[in-house]
């Protein structure tokens, strides 16, 4: 007989199952996620502990191998739950990502037999000839380095005497950390690799590695503990990695065959030893190795290359096996014996080694200082050096090196030692500054060759000390002592002529230049072509100072033009005499010839006139009827057409100019590259480029501004960069197009620096150049570095241009100053459409929907300027922001009825369905993009997806949803809406498998940073970011907030961190968002009652949020944020966004912060006087 309470169970279990099939048959087939061919498995499933005190490694290992490999399955994730795992090597095999969470610590073994009887295998995570294999997860990888040694040695200044048990001494008792060999297709991003006994990160012979967002901290007073060390590997990326530890940072090397295409960028290091050390092994060849964006700081050295052996064997691959023992395997070669042992070829050091060359050193700071004399080196913030380490071997030479945009603070100078069998060759520093300082007790005096060569050398302090070159561009380069009243600082530049060979010195400055020691009566001074020598020389040695007159004296460059029958002619009217003398110089008239002409002759000639009415219809009448062309008159009507925006008649007239024998010159170069925009007029634009170049004409200051422009707003500010640097004179227009082309690609700090950089090198302003900057301050949202620049504008009494009015505009408004934005507009005595559309953003933004009918309003009123598309994109947004759904679909009916003559485009269609979304019409959104003449992108997706959440619309948000994974499957925010979408439904599974779909794609959310501006100093936080000088305080702060606001009744919402991890460790993740952390900052770097404004990089996530309102609540602080998609003013706790922005998607679908560059070419402006004057300059 059962019991009452057993059939109550029954009854509700009976009751359960007749719901679901009711629920089933009611319920459509729903549509279903795509699946990549990928698992996940975690070793706690196969019976690892995770306490730190038992071995797990045979779980590991067992996860590892259980790990399926055959179709369709690609990759299996064997994941590290929070934990502290403690293992013995453990080896990958293909397709296998370690995914170690966010509090999940790999911990290495410290016992001998922990570890393979073959010391080079020696790893705690070893990887061998397999491919797609990584590691990822955010947590840490540690190898316990500092139980490897016993004590420190104070007189040596580092970590001795290792752990020997008699099994095996010295090196060989501290095992790597993490190790790839002979692997394809390796990743390692967002993990710690921290405590290196040895080597940290190896990587040999792989074939495309790439490593991002790692962290590698090693025993800072511990020898062999490198950060990442390459070797033999070709397509190998490294970047955003932190890297702190004794010894070498990144290490190039070659064993067995040559190393290419190594780039590593956006890193910080320091370190005991070298930032970067190329060629410490050096057997082979390398070749195509970049270095980028790197900050170097308080390390021993900065960059550094060696060739210290060399081979004679060229394009000769040794693949051997690492397996094989010295007793397995003889290798003979050219008569001699090589050996194979430990890590492949032991080969005689007298006959091998290898090249370096194409490498590049660029946008680099460095701070070295002396350390320990155990340590190599003298605080050199870059050395070089062939010198062979083994006596019997022969040089191996390096060439092709470039260095640029570098700043260093070092204890000691550069030092560049070739030899006499291995030369350096072809070695440019362009932009270069150079300060030398004490701030330890070294005395200097000394130059390290270690090892090998002379070692240690007495010597005096130079700030660059060359041997054995041939061939040194040295170009903006500023050499400076802090202490110059020391004696030891005696000397810019050491070296001896005999063995340096051909040097350009252009724009050196140095605050010392008294004597080149090393020069005697003997030697000639031999540089090769000098451009410019720019040095104060009155302390120099006589002999030198005439031998560098006689050398100018030859160079035809320094001879000045002198176009005064040009000036003559011209300002007489005389135009054909003035053309015939332009016939008679030919190719020799100098650029000052040319722009003395045009600015002559601007206004005496048809062709101008009627370019300057517009009429260009006469003006190319006028030029049709001329019975004879030449390149001024070809080079008039291309830039009539250019000018007024016709780019594809200007590119057909230049074909037709080459296709009648005229040779265009500079500014027909200049001219018609400002028509090379889109995607085919780019591919003409690099054609033209290549004529440039085959016509010599690419140092031309004019053609060169073109060029960097040109590639900038195609997007290729590298190239732009590349082109800008090489330009031997640089003047305010190349200057303005550089950090404008940073500027238009939002590259807002890289402008802002780029600034500040030609101020310190003297580079004089216009009003072009405050226009490019304050678009960057836009970007950064720094009130006080715009008022700031204001201020300097109205000091200078600059001509308040049109251009530059808008940029305040456009800046005030989204630095969240409304009001000095109207002023300035109120102000204008003319305004284009672009200053309209700059106040309609800014309000729009701002979420002043009413305000933005209003200006419209008065626009239409005043009657003196025509909208254009971007207008009605302004006002639709501002309509969507502000609430007022009827007035924005009156203004697209307004629109569509075509009384403007434009035609809605898909950002007006996307702000119209987001229009709807908000007012809670979703399926006339929906029904709206059925409609659209266009295909839906990813943005209006997202938009609707971000109205089905908020207004619990699961139907048609499962099925956007899965539109949206399949066009965007890289976008972590798809996946967190989606998820929220089901959570909300209470379909628990759904979100289960998207979160599991999100980690079988390695989605990776892009790094959020915010930044907040107190007293004109940008500070920036990034998650969980502990880089801040202050970053205890913060951190406290941020933890007293939480406190405090949970008191008030704040709940973190858990539903914002994408990891499977307890509620503990999720409330963590979320404490550290860089928005907490900004404004954690500024509460405690403000007074009372102080506004508090933070700007952040993408959009604000749903708890920050709330976060912020609580900030405003409890502290009674007006808080602003601006975020990807607009601004959020905060008072009392109440957003001016309603609380709606927060849930709809990273990707809106109007438009996002449009820049003022986007709209506004200072170019084409054919009202600004300076155009009118001179339209080629």
């Amino acid at each position: 007989m059962t019991t009452p309470l057993l059939q109550i169970i029954i009854l509700l279990i009976l009751s359960l199952l007749l719901q679901s099939l009711a629920s089933k048959s009611a319920t459509p087939t729903r549509i279903q996620l795509p699946h990549p061919p990928r698992t996940a498995l975690s070793v706690t499933d196969f019976g690892a502990i995770g306490d730190g005190i038992h071995y797990d490694t045979e779980a590991i290992q067992s996860t590892i191998n259980s790990c399926p490999t055959s179709p369709p399955i690609k990759t299996c994730y064997v994941s590290f739950p929070p934990g502290i795992y403690l293992t013995a090597t453990i080896h990958l095999k293909s397709n296998v990502v370690l995914n170690i969470q966010e509090g999940a610590t790999l911990l290495g073994g410290t016992k001998l037999e922990d570890y393979p009887k073959e010391f080079n295998r020696w790893y705690v995570v070893l990887a061998e000839n397999v491919r797609d294999v990584g590691i990822t997860g955010g947590g840490v990888v540690d190898g316990q380095g500092l139980k490897f040694v016993k004590r420190f040695d104070e007189r040596k200044n580092v970590m001795v005497s290792w752990n020997s048990t008699g099994a095996c001494l010295g090196d060989e008792c501290r095992p790597r950390l993490v190790g790839f060999i002979g692997c394809t297709n390796v990743k390692v991003w967002n993990v710690m690799l921290s405590e290196p006994a040895y080597w940290c990160l190896h990587i040999v012979q792989c074939r495309n590695t790439y490593i991002y967002d790692v962290s590698i901290y090693g025993d800072f007073n511990s020898p062999n503990n490198d950060g990442i060390d390459i070797e033999d590997s070709n397509n190998t990326l490294i970047t955003r990695c932190h890297i702190n530890t004794g010894d070498d940072a990144i290490c190039p090397k070659t064993y067995t065959g040559p190393l290419y295409n190594l780039t590593v960028t956006d890193c910080w290091i320091r370190t005991k030893s070298s930032a970067i050390k190329l060629g410490s092994a050096s057997w082979f060849e390398f070749k195509g190795l970049v270095f980028d964006n790197i900050s170097i700081v308080d390390s021993h050295r900065g960059l550094g290359l060696q060739i210290h052996l060399k081979n004679r064997l060229v394009n000769t691959r040794l693949s051997i096996p690492r397996s094989i023992n010295k007793t397995d395997f003889t290798l003979i070669l050219d008569g001699e014996i090589l050996f194979c042992e430990n890590f492949g070829p032991v080969i005689n050091p007298c006959y091998i080694s290898r090249n370096v060359s194409d490498v590049t050193f660029s946008n680099i700071n460095i701070s070295t200082r002396y350390y320990d004399p155990s340590w190599w080196g003298r605080a050199e913030p870059i050395y070089v050096t062939t010198c062979p380490r083994h006596s019997c071997s022969k040089e191996g030479s390096i060439s092709n090196l470039q260095f640029i945009n570098i700043t260093a603070k070092s204890e000691n100078g550069v030092f560049l030692s070739g030899s006499k069998g291995g030369m350096l060759s072809n070695l440019r520093f362009i932009n270069m500054n150079l300060t030398y300082s004490r701030w330890t007790d070294y005395t200097g005096g000394l130059v390290d060759y270690r090892p090998g060569c002379q070692g240690l050398v007495n010597h005096s302090a130079a700030g660059i000390i060359m041997e054995h070159i041939e061939g040194f561009e040295i170009e903006n380069v500023n050499l400076r002592w802090s202490d110059y009243q020391n004696e030891l600082w005696d000397n810019p530049l050491d070296f001896r002529p005999s063995t340096v060979n051909n040097i350009s010195l252009h724009n050196f400055h140095s605050a010392l230049f008294y004597s080149i020691e090393t020069i005697d009566n003997s030697d000639r001074l031999s540089f090769g072509h000098v451009w410019r020598l720019n040095m104060p020389l009155k302390h120099a040695n006589a002999s030198i100072l005439n031998q560098f007159i006689r050398h100018l004296t030859t160079l035809s460059s320094f001879l000045p033009t002198k176009p005064a029958n040009l000036k003559t002619l011209c300002t007489r009217g005389q135009l054909q005499e003035a053309l015939l003398e332009m016939a008679i110089q030919g190719p020799e008239i100098k650029f000052d010839g040319y722009n003395m002409l045009l600015n002559e002759c601007v206004n005496k000639r048809a062709v101008r006139e009627g370019q300057r009415c517009e009429c260009l219809g006469s003006a190319r009448h006028v030029f049709d009827e001329m019975r004879e062309r030449n390149v001024v008159s070809w080079t008039a009507m291309i830039s009539g057409y250019s000018q007024r925006g016709f780019a594809s008649e200007a590119l057909h007239l230049f074909v037709q100019m080459l296709r009648s024998d005229t040779e265009p010159n500079e500014f027909t170069f200049a001219t018609v590259l400002t028509s090379c925009t889109g995607v085919s007029g780019f591919e003409l634009g690099r054609q033209i480029h290549s004529l440039i170049i085959k016509r010599n004409y690419e140092s031309h200051i004019f053609v060169g501004s073109s060029l960097l422009d040109m590639y900038a707003k195609a997007g290729g500010i590298h190239e732009a960069q590349g082109i800008f640097e090489c330009l031997p004179e640089r003047d305010v227009v190349s200057c303005t197009a550089i950090i404008s082309g940073y500027a238009q690609l939002g590259l807002d700090e890289e402008a802002l620096e780029l600034f500040r950089r030609f101020r310190r090198e003297g580079m004089s302003s216009n009003y072009v150049t405050y226009a490019s900057l304050l678009t960057a301050l836009s970007g950064l949202a720094a009130l006080d570095h715009g008022k700031q620049v204001h201020g300097h504008v109205l000091r200078c009494e600059l001509p308040f241009y049109v251009v530059l009015q808008n940029s305040l505009i456009d800046m005030y408004s989204k630095c969240g100053n409304l009001n000095y934005a109207r002023n300035i507009f109120n102000n204008m005595p003319v305004r284009t459409v672009i200053s309209w559309n700059a106040m309609l953003v800014g309000y729009s933004k701002h979420g002043k929907g009413k305000e933005v009918v209003k200006l419209f309003k008065l626009m239409r009123e005043e009657n003196k300027v025509k909208p254009d598309s971007v207008t009605f994109l302004a006002v639709l947004s501002g309509c969507s922001h502000g609430g007022l759904e009827d007035k924005g679909l009156e203004m697209f009916d307004e629109m569509m009825g075509g009384g403007d003559g434009i035609e809605a485009g898909i950002e007006h269609y996307g702000c119209v369905i987001d229009l709807l979304g908000r007012a809670g019409r979703v399926e006339e959104a929906f029904a709206l993009i059925k409609k659209m003449p266009f295909e839906p992108t990813a943005a209006i997706w997202g938009s609707l997806l971000g109205a089905c959440r908020v207004h619990s619309n699961t139907d048609i948000g499962e099925f956007v949803g899965c539109r949206l994974l399949e066009i965007e499957p890289e976008n972590a925010g798809n996946y967190v809406i989606l998820s929220n979408l089901y959570a909300s439904a209470g379909r628990w599974e759904d979100v289960r498998n998207v979160r599991e779909l999100m980690m079988e794609k390695a989605v990776i959310k892009e790094p959020g940073r915010s930044w907040i501006e107190l007293d004109q100093t940008l500070h920036t936080f990034y998650a969980s970011d502990r880089s801040h000088p202050r970053r205890e305080e913060v951190f406290l702060k941020a933890r007293e907030l939480l406190v405090k606001f949970k008191e008030s009744g704040y709940v973190p919402d858990q539903s914002c961190v994408l990891y499977d991890v307890d509620e503990e460790q999720k409330e963590k993740i979320l404490l550290g968002h860089s928005e907490k952390l900004a404004l954690a900052f500024g509460l405690i770097s403000t007074s009372e009652g102080v506004p508090l404004r933070v700007i952040k990089n993408l959009r604000i996530c749903v708890d920050c949020h709330n976060f912020a309102k609580f900030v405003s609540k409890v502290y009674g602080r007006r808080v602003s944020i601006r975020d990807k998609n607009r601004f959020h003013h905060i008072a009392g706790g109440i957003c001016s966004c309603g609380d709606y922005c927060c849930f709809t998607s990273c990707s809106e679908a109007g438009f996002n912060w449009l820049r003022i560059s986007d709209i506004q070419d200072w170019r084409s402006l054919e009202n600004l006087k300076s155009d009118i004057e001179n339209p080629f300059s």
